[in-house]
């Protein structure tokens, strides 16, 4: 099962703005090295095609907050987690990896 990584709200956070996500980090005091993690992970596809198993209901989800449709592999994990970092206001972000 992916692992969903989310991070705290920050006021006027826009995803798509890179100088959003350079104050962000340096608000934060992030370290170089966890600046170049994040920026990799945001920038990058899921290694990995969603598949559907047996007893497994995959899908796609229209996420506002992402800008984009996420996959997801099960219906009763997966997307009622989506579902949770869309709506919650404590996330900016959340990635499939």
């Amino acid at each position: 099962m992916p692992f969903w990584q989310k991070s705290k709200k920050s006021e006027n956070y826009s995803q798509n703005n890179p100088d959003t996500f350079d104050e962000w980090c340096r608000r934060l005091n992030l370290p170089e090295v966890a600046r170049n993690v994040i920026s990799q992970i945001r920038s990058t596809e899921p290694v990995r095609q969603v598949k559907g198993n047996s007893g497994n209901v995959s899908g796609n989800y229209c996420s506002q907050k992402m800008e984009k449709t996420l996959q997801f592999e099960s219906h009763k994990v997966e997307l009622p987690g989506i579902e949770e970092y869309e709506y919650s206001k404590d996330v900016l972000e959340f990635y499939r990896c």
